[in-house]
């Protein structure tokens, strides 16, 4: 593998990690969210039995709306089990994978959004600790404060995705990729390993949190018609690898 494609590699380890915090394990929490009953169970015809203002609600609400058949493919293994708040919670992760393969070609508000969030979420991890920082790179690490952040994000997603759009190649945006990283590495030079390789030794796992946030603040900080195209591009090539 050459140095450029090592690179990007690296780059899209970066993406995913956060692709999979915000859609794959961002419903975990606020336990005693739903409301039911012990006789209730799923109905994927029917969503009355749960709190509606619940954020994971709303996502699942809006999913059904607008894609009724990916819908009932998802909802499928859970009709029938038991309205509680822990299968709600793994029906809300299995629409919030199928939403993040949507955020590619979402709205450029939308895209940008994730971006932030990342940032965010990054910064928050740095906040708690090289351990926060090591549970991020394994996608575990979760802040609670961005939850209500990352259903609307998922939310807009599901609402703004454009089936049509043509995505930005890797020759459109490669020159500013290759700026991107080069600036990286003149900071953490081989440390980005880490992201590649959790035994890679890196004595302050807090600089997981710090190359995925300048990651994405250097792109934040192109030109914005040039920053979408590079988010656009590292999210779609990041779903190659799930």
């Amino acid at each position: 593998m050459g140095k450029i494609e090592k690179r990007l590699g690296i780059v899209l380890a970066i993406v995913l990690i956060l692709l999979l915090i915000q859609f794959g394990k961002s419903y975990t929490r606020n336990t005693n969210t739903y409301s039911y009953t012990k006789s209730s169970y799923i109905n994927c015809s029917s969503l009355e039995d749960i709190n509606m203002e619940s954020e994971i609600s709303d996502v699942i609400s809006t999913f059904k709306k607008l894609y009724p058949v990916e819908y009932k493919k998802v909802c499928s293994p859970f009709d029938g089990m038991r309205a509680n708040t822990e299968n709600y919670i793994k029906l809300g992760r299995s629409i919030g994978i199928l939403a993040m393969k949507k955020l590619p070609k979402s709205s450029d508000e939308t895209v940008t959004n994730f971006a932030k969030i990342s940032v965010k979420t990054a910064d928050m991890a740095q906040l708690e600790g090289a351990d926060a920082c090591l549970g991020m790179m394994k996608g575990q690490y979760v802040p609670s404060s961005l939850e209500k952040e990352m259903a609307k994000l998922t939310n807009d997603i599901l609402v703004t995705y454009n089936e049509n759009m043509i995505l930005p190649t890797e020759v459109q945006v490669q020159d500013k990729l290759r700026f991107i990283v080069d600036k990286l590495y003149l900071v953490y030079g081989d440390d980005l390993n880490i992201l590649q390789n959790l035994n890679y030794p890196l004595q302050d796992k807090s600089k997981i949190c710090r190359i995925s946030r300048d990651l994405y603040k250097e792109v934040l900080n192109l030109p914005r018609n040039q920053s979408i195209k590079v988010l656009r591009f590292m999210v779609a090539a990041s779903m190659n690898n799930l």
